[in-house]
């Protein structure tokens, strides 16, 4: 396999002995850092010559990826020797993007279950998927197709038990500014539920006020439909 893929584009801009130098140089990226090296095409005018340049880090065995500033310069780096006057180097460097659903494995799973506090047979009830099914997934005697990933992961990442939307919901009012609003899931949390914890917030960061102070203070927030909206 070609170390440089339309090398022959290049033939006229540079000379054998480039294109060899070249060919020896990026060989020895692509042994390193597995990127996959295309060029493009050549542009040749009166005024100026143009290389554009392709450059690809696929999934690679170390797992170690590069940024796409790194691969844009280290192209040009290479390449820099024997740009002459008038000529120019585009680069487009694709790195290596995981599929963030990869994530979930058994471990990944025993770990977001206990965190979550669900059992295995709560996944069956809330899924509908046989209960044996779950579990051969979670002790990993079954693999897991790219679906059933998805479904693990947008199921065990969402904020989807009270405790869990509390949590995010104080998270975005502790960085909220006075007057800005705050998106809430009502279907999970009562106006009650909000001013209770939120008393029961300020007391364990033992703020100054009394708990009295609170209960009327809380009296004079603004609910709208699904929104929180501080004073």
């Amino acid at each position: 396999m070609k170390v440089i893929l339309g090398v022959e584009k290049l033939e006229k801009i540079f000379s054998k002995q480039q294109i060899l130098e070249l060919e020896i140089a990026i060989g020895e990226w692509k042994e390193e850092d597995s990127v996959e090296f295309r060029i493009k095409s050549t542009q040749i005018s009166d005024i100026y010559k143009c290389i554009s340049v392709k450059v690809i880090q696929p999934k690679t065995q170390s797992g170690s990826y590069l940024h796409e500033h790194e691969m844009v310069s280290i192209t040009e780096n290479i390449f820099k020797p024997y740009l002459t006057a008038g000529t120019f180097l585009v680069v487009k460097a694709y790195p290596h993007k995981s599929v963030v659903v990869n994530v979930v494995t058994p471990n990944w799973l025993e770990e977001r279950l206990v965190k979550k506090g669900v059992r295995v047979k709560d996944l069956a009830l809330m899924t509908g998927i046989n209960r044996t099914n779950i579990s051969a997934w979670v002790n990993g005697s079954r693999p897991m197709s790219q679906p059933v990933k998805a479904m693990f992961y947008f199921f065990l990442t969402q904020p989807t038990y009270k405790k869990d939307i509390l949590q995010s919901f104080f998270d975005d009012l502790a960085s909220a500014n006075i007057g800005s609003t705050i998106p809430v899931v009502t279907r999970h949390l009562s106006e009650e539920d909000i001013k209770h914890h939120v008393i029961k917030r300020a007391r364990e960061l033992d703020c100054q006020h009394t708990l009295g102070d609170f209960a009327k203070e809380i009296t004079h927030v603004k609910f709208t439909e699904k929104r929180f909206l501080t004073k």
